[in-house]
């Protein structure tokens, strides 16, 4: 090098700049992915709303699997664990519960079930209905004190 060494205050003031940001946006993905409910054990009562919906359709009971399975999946993670409709981890022991409550051996068909539920829900008209009624039925179904509102 044939000129004087120098610290670039330039790289390291833009790196403290986005360092902030980092720590900003952290901070608000953190809050926008609070939980709306944290009790675990509403999730029968939850799973019963969903099926109230549907029961008053006159849909049988195998009507409600895979593809209407993915809207109550959809309601419980948007209530329970937002941040896993974003990309980030399910919360521990919801999908455990969820296979549970289907009667399913495994877990695996709940984590393959959330993949895609953003792009349906955003896509199909009938998919965002019917999880807008299930949210509205469980809101009904269960007591205000259960749910965590700022």
């Amino acid at each position: 090098m044939n000129e004087e060494a120098k610290i670039n205050m330039g790289k390291i003031a833009a790196l403290k700049t986005m360092r902030n940001k980092v720590l900003e946006l952290s901070q608000i993905f953190e809050e926008l992915g609070e939980p709306i409910l944290t009790d675990l054990a509403l999730l029968p009562t939850i799973h019963e709303a969903y099926k109230r919906v549907y029961a008053r359709r006159g849909c049988p009971q195998d009507a409600m699997l895979v593809r209407n399975r993915k809207k109550f999946i959809m309601v419980v993670l948007y209530l329970y664990s937002p941040k896993a409709l974003a990309g980030d981890r399910m919360r521990m022991g919801l999908r455990k519960i969820i296979s549970e409550l289907f009667g399913l051996t495994t877990s695996t068909p709940i984590s393959d079930n959330s993949a895609s539920l953003i792009i349906e829900y955003n896509a199909y008209a009938d998919f965002r209905r019917d999880v807008d009624l299930i949210l509205n039925e469980v809101f009904e179904a269960l007591p205000d004190e259960s749910f965590v509102f700022d």
